[in-house]
């Protein structure tokens, strides 16, 4: 998050031309260097989905990237979500997966 206010930043120059109107792979194919945030969302997009876990930032910014959102729009929604516990929504699974991690490397007591 720290250089994508950056005007040297190349993933704020995909989101500033995004919403000059321009499309994602129009921006990619001009490009001469690598804007890693754009492949970063779609893995942690889709690791978020077959974990069931809620990131809307996530979810938002993969809409505008690959099923083109308006990002206006897009940050409008952010920007008007209520504010909630960072565990409130959908159930987070990544917890249970840890909790099945720790019980597995956990040895057995055996009382006798």
């Amino acid at each position: 998050m720290a250089t994508c206010s950056s005007n040297l930043s190349r993933n704020h120059f995909v989101g500033v031309e995004l919403t000059k109107g321009r499309s994602l792979n129009d921006i990619m194919y001009n490009m001469s260097n690598v804007a890693e945030g754009v492949s970063t969302t779609a893995v942690a997009y889709e690791m978020a989905r077959s974990m069931d876990l809620e990131m809307p930032v996530t979810e938002n910014i993969y809409n505008v990237l690959y099923n083109n959102a308006d990002p206006k729009e897009a940050a409008r929604i952010l920007m008007d979500a209520q504010a909630t516990h960072e565990l409130a929504g959908r159930k987070w699974n990544l917890f249970k997966m840890f909790r099945k991690r720790k019980a597995r490397k956990t040895p057995e007591l055996n009382p006798d």
